[in-house]
């Protein structure tokens, strides 16, 4: 449980025909100027605080993240504190439930959330030149909002589909699937409490449901961009001697 609620919070994600090409470019540009991307290209850092909300548990967390990819997510679990990061090349996480307060590496499926949150910019942003193609598969109805939904294939070769309201032009519910203990399971993310801050319009609630059931919910309580961040917190721990 607690390896989950690291793993995905780390979290709150080709060629096209003819005929939508024009169109996907259409709601990019709209979805851009409506959430302040101008803006989001001169954050050079963001820290954020919140709580995240599972099976009658409040877990306050701190997340960090600083230009060029770097991430790093504290969380306390009753008591304990946990700690993962990425320093733009290598993931480590501190995990007290294994017995041991020494960094452990992450790779794969482990470190790829926090991958995808270094990524100020978002994936949808220059998502070619990152290697991922793009798709508008068409409208749909969701609980009485109209939206368009654009299916994105990453470089690596996962799944994302990101729901826009078609008048707001903002992203109000994501979808993709993930492994989580070795097991493949579909993540959905609904977005809401939408607020302005500094320029830039991001959402404060998730709500998150796991293979179509409630999962849990990630509530930002405050987020300040350009705050000074040492690199120092990002690199992984040097283990001491008397501990290896």
């Amino acid at each position: 449980m607690k390896k989950n609620i690291i793993t995905i919070i780390s979290l709150a994600f080709f060629t096209v025909g003819s005929t939508y090409a024009q169109d996907i470019q259409s709601i990019l540009d709209k979805h851009f100027k409506a959430i302040g991307q101008e803006k989001v290209l001169k954050i050079q850092t963001q820290v954020s605080t919140g709580k995240l909300l599972n099976m009658g548990m409040e877990i306050p967390f701190t997340s960090i993240t600083k230009r060029p990819g770097k991430a790093y997510l504290e969380m306390d679990i009753q008591g304990a504190k946990v700690v993962s990061a990425f320093d733009g090349v290598k993931g480590w996480a501190i995990q007290p439930w294994t017995g041991s307060a020494e960094p452990v590496d992450l790779s794969g499926p482990d470190l790829r959330p926090l991958e995808e949150m270094s990524d100020l910019n978002g994936a949808m942003w220059n998502y070619e030149e990152k290697g991922h193609q793009l798709e508008l598969l068409g409208t749909e109805d969701l609980d009485g909002t109209q939206v368009y939904v654009l299916k994105m294939t990453r470089k690596n070769g996962e799944i994302f589909h990101y729901y826009i309201d078609n008048e707001k032009y903002i992203v109000v519910k994501m979808k993709f699937t993930m492994m989580v203990n070795g097991q493949e399971n579909e993540i959905v993310d609904l977005m809401s409490d939408f607020q302005d801050v500094d320029g830039y319009l991001m959402p404060f609630t998730h709500k998150q449901a796991f293979d179509g059931q409630t999962g849990m919910s990630m509530i930002y309580e405050e987020v300040k961009f350009n705050e000074d961040i040492d690199d120092a917190i990002f690199l992984k721990p040097v283990t001491s001697p008397a501990n290896e």
